[in-house]
This record gives C-alpha cells, sequence and structure tokens, in this order.
C-alpha cells in the first residue's frame, strides 16, 4: 500500500531546504533513475503501476491529486502540494494516476528501477471508473 511520509524542512534565512530522500530512509530502496513529470491544469494522467519498480513521488511545483486503486475499484486519493513537504511512496503493483490543480504542475520522480514499457502496466483513464 502506498504512504504519506513527511519531509523534514530545514529552515534558513535563504531560502529553506527540503530533505526528499536519503539512504537511511526506511522506505529507500535503491534508485535506479529520477525524472520529472509535469501535468497540466486539470489533466488526468492515469493509469499506470509499475511491476517491479517502486516509486517515491515528491511534487515540487504546483498542486496534484493522487489517486491509488487496489484493483478492486477501491480508492484512496490525496492532494499534495510544493507546500506540503510530503513523499508519497509508491511500492510495485499499486495502480495510480495524478490530475494537475494549478496551472504549473511539476512531480519529481524516483525510481528503483529502470522504466521500460515491458516494466509498466496501463489503462486508459476511464478503464478505472473513478469520478476525478
Amino acid at each position: 500500500m502506498e504512504k504519506i511520509l513527511s519531509l523534514k524542512k530545514i529552515k534558513n534565512k535563504k531560502g529553506n531546504i527540503v530533505k526528499i530522500l536519503s539512504s537511511k530512509d526506511k522506505n529507500f530502496k535503491k534508485i535506479k533513475e529520477i525524472y520529472f513529470s509535469h501535468v497540466k491544469l486539470n489533466s488526468i494522467k492515469a493509469w499506470k503501476k509499475h511491476k517491479k519498480n517502486n516509486l517515491n513521488l515528491i511534487v515540487v511545483l504546483g498542486r496534484v491529486k493522487f489517486v491509488f486503486c487496489n484493483g478492486k475499484n477501491k480508492f484512496r486519493r490525496m492532494t499534495v502540494s510544493k507546500n506540503l513537504y510530503k513523499k508519497i511512496y509508491i511500492p510495485a503493483g499499486v495502480w495510480f494516476g495524478f490530475k494537475g490543480l494549478s496551472k504549473k504542475n511539476l512531480i519529481i520522480s524516483i525510481s528503483s528501477g529502470l522504466s521500460s514499457e515491458k516494466e509498466i502496466s496501463r489503462k486508459e483513464v476511464n478503464d478505472i471508473k473513478f469520478n476525478w
């Protein structure tokens, strides 16, 4: 099951620092790939499931609504923004998608493995019934 984890915020008079990942973190596995995902206002990127990779997602710009599905149409949803200082840990095997709620939205994804079409299962947004 996915987890919401707090991020450590280090106050600095010239600009705060937010620590997003450490090898000491309980959910840290390994890092094979880091990438950014942009999502436009009211655009939905759904659905996908990683077969082997675990992900850590952090919203670094804007506000994003995340939805997770256990495959039996039971949903968990949350909204994360750059000001909430949260990280979402998604283990392999969880269907998820997200929607941009601000004009500009940017998510950093830290993956335990390399992305490939063989490693990812995908469905169209309407294949899983959810009222975004």
